[in-house]
């Protein structure tokens, strides 16, 4: 397979003229014009590595005509179409066809066989319902039909044998509620939510303009106006055209000129001002930023009373559906569709229609419009490949949530998007409740102490727990009676943060204010929403059932795994009493004996060394109590090619702790696991006594003899981390220290108090943060350092496969965010290659991670694996029987009951949840 780079560019080269801005309004270009702003846009959107080469990929897709019209632009698009699609075993796929006298038009997308990650990277630049739309027009594939034979879905990249096996089941076991919703949906959405005038789209289209990587990423893409206007007039031109095919269907002598004229001729005043002023946007692209959200509103007023006769007053229902139904209506007859579902290929399917049938060049003109702004605005939610990295997919991550921030609305979404006919299990990620705090020490008050913290906590996670209820009984009524249906469950993550280094271990015990301990106040916080989530566990029967797990989430480099250690032990049957008690001590709450929560945790993924996202893996397997059958979000540290790593980060940058914590760690594996046979431990000694000078020597206070540092005591005050952070208060009337060190009762001063518990204190003292918080540089291409990453990984990887813990993979997640160069260097391929080598049995599973931001679907993760095991020559039977060993590793380590339940049954568990959460939401407001 190609480089991941190579397909996004030439794909990028292909479909640019789709989705960049300086492309909006014009659609005549000689050819060299055409190419001086391709070149232009691909430096906003990806990277020219090589210009010779970027050249000769425009002018093989650019260099037929002299100068390209509309019409060309339109004949790209059926000609790409034509090439990457074709309709096999009654669904939409990847034309895999290789056959010489297939014309020239049908290879436009690739001259090779594999298109499929072409089909992965376009599918990150443009929606791929418009190239289904195209395909399905011209090859004379009437709406009815398409509907009828599931031929608007996303495009599958699964062959016929790959989806026999998955149609024996799949399950979906990392998956997060925000990230979750295509963006096509989340285009629906805003369309009808602009229509119907409801007043949190204005502040959803305010905060998205206002946001700093939108802000940023317009920059990027040299695009200068406001997204709300932009996004308004679009769905306002989205909703012209529906009309227009609406009154074309009956008046077949008018065009959409006339049409536009006619409309014009009904207004008057400001209205009529702005509405000339709208169709010229679209047409010249005269800028529309002077208006504001009341003109656009006061417009879409005007063509509703045109239109349907309507005043504010005489309103029934919502307009957009009005406007939806009867467009579908006029198509589709004898159906009950799901308007909101379809209503977009609808849409891109008729107008492609009319194309074909009718010379309209202003038709033409404005559709196109309407697809380059669209797919602008689809590379605001959909992350490509120009730029990876855990940073870059968190700015995608959170537009999703503000513009899809109304939970019924998502969870709705996510069980449409997921629950098709093959998926059994789908365990659905919940964020915890985040707290706000006093920065000010005066007004400090403690966590536990704080009601209205507890009970708000506990309304949001009945209303959440309600809202997935809910949604999911909805789903149920779709389904036939007495069926085995796909069975759901929520994991509650904690999203890691990061803590300031402004603490100060002896004025905690002064004033127990739980910020001066270096992230006790967001432990605290976790503890509060596990013992809440437990507690709907424990008191509402069946929740149990449905609320099913927990898992640490977001970015590895703001917290590392001691952080959650504590939480994460008491879920455990052995620690469960350090939960109980905290539960009713601090919060008065008694905690009821439940089931067991299954426990996965986000680690392994990003890092600033291989050392740390080894150590990391390791310590989560360690100190949060790991069992057999539990789980790993995404590991890929285990997978990489450390030569391959090192080729590409030859000096990197971590802070000195972390340095610290990973030389003590190797230095444990060395003297305690026998690892490192070929390297003295003098040599890791002298690279821990190294960066312990750096971080102790202050004013050249750092003890050197027996009764000060130690790297015994610098070993258990790392560990000592994992324990919690319930300080024992007799010791601070021992130690004495003023955190000053020009106090002569520095307790820091005297080397004979070296000892693990003042080390250990010195992780939550200022004076030492800030050294042990300092980015410095190491090299890594030492071939004694390549060593042992080498044998450190290997030692995680056994280590992993002999407890039988599962690592959840997620094939273009990872390859966006990991340190990889493409999915042919997938780590899945060297945690488990039973398909090869035989060596490492690691148990992996497939996951999304987040579809929405990915642009993606479970089961074309199964396929984006299976054509890379087919390019590695690994023979079908082979790579069939490998892909059939992860799917049933995903069915059998869901943290859901597997016990097989009829519809009915879902039904009444669920229904009883509803009853009491509701009954306990009324009683709440009741007291208020």
């Amino acid at each position: 397979m190609a480089n991941s780079k190579e397909n996004y560019l030439r794909m990028l080269i292909l479909f640019l003229p789709y989705l960049d801005c300086r492309f909006f309004h014009k659609n005549t270009f000689s050819q060299e014009e055409l190419e001086n702003e391709i070149l232009m846009g691909i430096e906003h959107h990806g990277h020219i590595h090589n210009l010779d080469m970027v050249k000769s990929t425009i002018q093989f897709y650019y260099s037929k005509n002299d100068t390209y019209h509309l019409d060309d632009f339109y004949e790209m698009l059926k000609n790409a179409a034509q090439s990457l699609l074709t309709y096999h075993h009654n669904r939409l796929c990847i034309d895999m066809f290789d056959d010489n006298m297939v014309d020239e038009a049908k290879k436009y997308i690739s001259f090779y066989h594999n298109k499929t990650l072409d089909y992965l990277e376009l599918n990150k630049l443009i929606a791929d319902s418009l190239l289904a739309a195209f395909y399905n027009c011209y090859n004379d594939y009437d709406l009815e039909f398409c509907l009828d034979h599931n031929m608007i879905q996303t495009v599958s990249v699964v062959n016929h044998q790959l989806n026999t096996i998955l149609l024996k089941g799949i399950a979906e076991t990392h998956t997060h509620i925000v990230g979750s919703i295509p963006f096509e949906k989340q285009w629906n959405w805003l369309g009808h939510e602009i229509l119907d005038h409801h007043e949190n789209v204005r502040l959803i289209l305010k905060a998205i303009d206002d946001d700093k990587s939108v802000k940023f990423q317009k920059q990027r893409y040299g695009y200068n106006g406001s997204l709300t206007n932009l996004i308004i007039a679009t769905m306002m031109l989205r909703l012209l055209l529906m009309l227009y095919l609406v009154y074309y269907f009956y008046n077949k002598d008018v065009d959409l000129e006339s049409y536009l004229c006619k409309f014009e001729e009904k207004l008057n005043g400001k209205i009529k001002v702005n509405y000339v002023k709208l169709i010229n946007y679209y047409m010249t692209g005269l800028a529309i930023d002077d208006f504001n959200y009341n003109d656009f509103d006061g417009l879409i007023v005007a063509i509703e009373k045109v239109i349907y006769g309507l005043s504010n007053y005489q309103k029934d229902g919502s307009f957009s559906k009005k406007v939806y139904q009867d467009f579908v209506r006029r198509f589709i007859e004898n159906k009950d569709l799901d308007v909101n579902k379809y209503i977009e290929y609808i849409l891109q399917h008729q107008s492609i229609a009319y194309i074909k049938e009718k010379n309209d060049q202003r038709f033409k003109e404005f559709f196109l419009h309407y697809i380059k702004v669209k797919n602008f605005i689809h590379s605001f939610i959909v992350q490509s490949s120009d730029i990876k990295g855990f940073l870059e997919f968190q700015y995608f991550f959170r537009r999703q949530h503000m513009i899809f921030d109304i939970q019924p609305n998502m969870f709705k979404n996510i069980f449409d998007t997921y629950l098709y006919d093959q998926v059994k299990f789908l365990e659905i990620r919940i964020g915890h409740v985040k707290f706000k705090y006093s920065s000010k020490l005066e007004n400090y008050e403690n966590l536990y102490a704080s009601k209205i913290n507890v009970n708000e906590t506990v309304k949001i996670y009945y209303k959440t727990v309600l809202d997935f209820v809910t949604s999911y009984l909805t789903f149920l009524k779709t389904l036939p009676s007495n069926s085995l249906v796909p069975q759901v469950g929520l994991i509650l993550h904690f999203n890691k943060r990061y803590d300031d280094i402004e603490k100060c271990w002896d004025n905690y015990f002064k004033v127990k204010d739980d910020s001066l301990i270096r992230y006790k106040q967001y432990q605290e916080e976790c503890f509060l929403n596990l013992i809440i989530f437990q507690k709907i566990r424990a008191e509402i029967p069946y929740a149990d059932e449905y609320l099913v797990g927990i898992d640490g989430a977001s970015n590895e480099l703001l917290s590392e795994p001691w952080v959650l250690a504590p939480i994460f032990r008491s879920v455990k049957d052995k620690y469960k009493s350090i939960l109980k008690d905290k539960a009713f001590n601090r919060y008065g709450i008694k905690l009821l004996a439940t089931k067991d929560l299954g426990i996965t945790y986000h680690v392994g993924e990003v890092f600033h060394s291989i050392a740390s996202g080894l150590r990391h893996v390791d310590e989560v397997i360690d100190y949060y109590g790991y069992q057999n059958g539990e789980r790993i979000g995404h590991g890929t540290i285990l997978g990489i090619s450390i030569d391959n790593y090192v080729d590409n980060h030859r000096i990197i940058s971590l802070p000195a702790i972390e340095l610290l914590d990973n030389l003590l760690w190797l230095y444990h594996l060395k003297a305690y696991k026998n690892l490192f046979k070929d390297i003295s431990i003098s040599y890791l000694e002298e690279q821990i006594w190294k960066i312990t000078h750096f971080i102790y020597d202050i004013n050249g206070h750092l003890g050197g003899n027996s009764e000060g540092i130690n790297i015994h005591h610098l070993y258990l005050a790392y560990k000592k981390q994992f324990a919690g952070l319930d300080f024992v208060k007799d010791e601070y009337y021992s130690l004495n220290c003023e955190a000053n060190f020009s106090s002569k009762n520095c307790i820091f001063k005297n080397s004979k108090n070296w000892n693990e518990d003042l080390l250990f204190y010195s992780r939550h003292c200022r004076c030492f943060l800030k050294k042990m918080t300092r980015m410095i540089q190491i090299d890594t291409s030492d071939e004694t350092i390549i060593n042992i990453y080498k044998e450190a990984q290997q030692y995680v990887i056994n280590k992993i496969a002999y407890k039988g813990i599962i690592i959840e993979t997620n094939p273009v997640s990872n390859a966006n965010i990991g340190e990889f160069n493409s999915m042919n260097d997938h780590p899945i391929f060297l945690m488990n290659d039973s398909f090869d080598k035989d060596h490492n049995h690691v148990m992996v599973s497939v996951n999304t991670d987040d579809p929405g931001v990915f642009g993606t679907t479970l089961k074309n993760q199964y396929g984006f694996i299976l054509q890379v095991l087919i390019d590695k020559g690994v023979p079908m039977e082979k790579a069939l029987k490998w892909i059939d060993m992860t799917r049933e590793n995903g069915l059998n380590s869901t943290f859901i009951n597997r016990t097989k339940k009829t519809k009915k049954e879902i039904e009444e568990e669920l229904n009883k949840i509803k009853r009491i959460l509701e009954e306990k939401l009324n009683r709440r407001e009741d007291n208020k």
